[in-house]
């Protein structure tokens, strides 16, 4: 098993979580929700000066500054990295969520 998150982000309202369901079937229905609001994400970094890479059937998407890699997202397990700082990972699970991690990340907070 991987490294624990850093933190949370907190629930999501836009993938509500359901006990009831396997975490492969989680994975799989947080992974199509992000993929559906995918151009939303693109607009929001063209909009703040990134640019996204998503590679591997979607399951990992890379975000660029001025050409250099800056942080990664795996949508269905909700890990979200910056600067490859593998044991800070924090627990990201929408693309609101994401794009709220990516701001403070540009402010610098």
């Amino acid at each position: 098993m991987g490294q624990p998150d850093l933190f949370s982000t907190g629930r999501s309202s836009r993938i509500p979580y359901d006990e009831s369901e396997t975490y492969k079937r989680r994975h799989a229905r947080r992974l199509a929700k992000n993929l559906a609001c995918q151009e939303k994400v693109v607009r929001w970094c063209e909009a703040h000066g990134l640019q996204l890479q998503i590679t591997n059937d979607g399951h990992h998407w890379s975000f660029y500054c001025h050409g250099k890699q800056l942080a990664d997202w795996w949508p269905s397990s909700a890990k979200f990295i910056v600067n490859k700082q593998w044991d800070r990972s924090i627990h990201v699970h929408d693309w609101v969520q994401l794009c709220d991690q990516l701001h403070k990340l540009l402010k610098g907070d």
